[in-house]
């Protein structure tokens, strides 16, 4: 968008494809607002919008779940003789089956035929996706069975989402003879397709064929996600639940239990791990990493800390994303003191830590009212890191000034002048526009003297 803006300034004017492309970068990248203001731009400027602009907008639209403003944008295309493609009517397709309005979904195909676009393997994707969602798994299986009449063969989405549909009913086994078949046919199955059938058998309580499955994804080379490791710990914690309240309920006094005894994420953790183990998996970093980051998400970071401790008695060394999961974790929960000695340790092993670490570290501190601390931190990353145009993007302008911390932007400035380091003058303009829009009245002026001193000694 920079590079447009530029064109822009210097006389340039953008064209219908320059717009389109945009447009459709700016949907992709999930950028609905910004792709809205520049389709509003293009129509404005005298540019008819394309099918390919349109069909980005509908796209947009579909996947925010905007379903009305979408079909809209559709009429407003066959009014103006602008012909819908079938990546139009895909979009729409997809975005009618996951909103659960099927009806609408299937009579847009119908409408696609009558157009003479065939539709293709997304299209009938799109609408077993819906079905499986909402419980028509056998209508589904009807219209996989019709799209290989016409000869769309089925990709690996299209398996995968029967098989999450039919382990959903409770139908596991089918599910299982599905992935023999996609296999037969020379589909792969990749994390999602075995995270969904061992999930079904989870929920049927045949935990031992669920870690068989995982045992095989693992030789296929298949890497696991936090998900198919989350549903093999809820299947564990259920089992081990049950175990606790059958002993329970024989001798309410054996190994002190009682039925209102839980298993901790920990214990459950520690247990896949071990179970894991004995049916002849090894365990690596990367399993690691995958359970330590899920964990560190969902503010675990006592259970990740553990869980890193677990992994070094192994003889496992953690890699630079299991400490910065961890520092981010503790930043976030604002627990400093283990956050600090975590960044000591990451030094210590010989990582580098990232501009991001010291701009949560910095921006956490100053919160919990360590500012001498988050200073120091700040001093021996000027010390490190040349580049102080990206410091100042990172941690003053998206850090502390992000939280409305603008005596605090204020002080590390100086202390960055104090210390010699220099900026561009695109750094020095955006941070001075940064500082405008938080800056409180009262401030404005003060502030505004001692950008205008500073702009003297550090630029370029």
């Amino acid at each position: 968008m920079r590079l447009f803006d530029m064109m822009k300034e210097s006389g340039c004017e953008p064209d219908q494809w320059t717009y389109s492309e945009l447009i459709s970068g700016l949907c992709k990248g999930g950028k609905l607002e910004s792709a809205i203001s520049l389709f509003t731009e293009m129509v404005e400027h005298g540019i008819s919008p394309n099918q390919w602009s349109y069909t980005a907008m509908i796209d947009g639209y579909c996947k925010e779940g905007k379903m009305d403003i979408a079909l809209s944008l559709l009429a407003r295309m066959e009014e103006i003789g602008c012909l819908p493609s079938t990546q139009t009517f895909n979009a729409l397709i997809s975005g009618l089956s996951k909103a659960n309005r099927l009806s609408e979904a299937e009579k847009l195909c119908a409408k696609m035929s009558e157009q003479q676009l065939l539709p293709n393997t997304i299209t009938y994707t799109s609408l077993i996706d819906g079905l499986c969602r909402n419980g028509g798994t056998s209508l589904a299986f009807k219209i996989f069975h019709e799209m290989e009449k016409y000869g769309c063969l089925p990709n690996l989405h299209t398996y995968t989402t029967l098989i999450y549909g039919l382990c959903q009913n409770g139908n596991a086994d089918d599910a299982e003879k599905l992935l023999e078949e996609m296999e037969r046919k020379g589909l792969t199955p990749d994390t999602v397709t075995f995270t969904s059938l061992i999930d079904g058998f989870v929920m049927l309580g045949r935990l031992d064929h669920a870690f068989v499955l995982f045992q095989r994804m693992i030789t296929m080379g298949c890497k696991p996600n936090y998900r198919t490791f989350n549903v093999l710990l809820k299947g564990l914690q259920k089992e081990c639940q049950l175990l606790i309240e059958k002993v329970a309920i024989q001798n309410e006094s054996a190994y002190g239990c009682s039925s209102e005894e839980r298993i901790t994420v920990l214990e459950s953790t520690c247990t896949l791990l071990s179970r894991l183990s004995e049916n002849g998996c090894e365990l690596t970093v990367d399993m690691y990493t995958t359970l330590v980051s899920g964990l560190c998400r969902e503010g675990r970071s006592f259970e990740a800390f553990r869980l890193v401790e677990d992994m070094k008695e192994r003889g496992l060394s953690p890699n630079m994303e299991i400490y910065c999961s961890l520092l981010f974790s503790y930043c976030k929960n604002l627990d400093m003191d283990p956050a600090l000695k975590t960044l000591d340790l990451m030094s210590s092993q010989g990582f580098s830590p990232p501009l991001s670490i010291y701009k949560a570290l910095i921006c956490a501190l100053c919160t919990v009212e360590r500012v001498e601390e988050a200073q120091k931190l700040f001093q021996s990353l000027l010390e490190k890191q040349q580049n102080g145009d990206l410091i100042v993007w990172m941690v003053l302008v998206d850090g502390l000034l992000q939280e409305g911390k603008t005596d605090l932007c204020m002080k590390f400035l100086h202390l960055m002048e104090s210390m010699n380091c220099s900026l561009s003058s695109h750094s020095y303009l955006l941070l001075a526009r940064e500082l405008s829009k938080v800056v409180k009245p009262l401030e404005e002026e003060q502030i505004s003297k001692q950008l205008v001193d500073l702009k003297g000694h550090m630029l370029k």
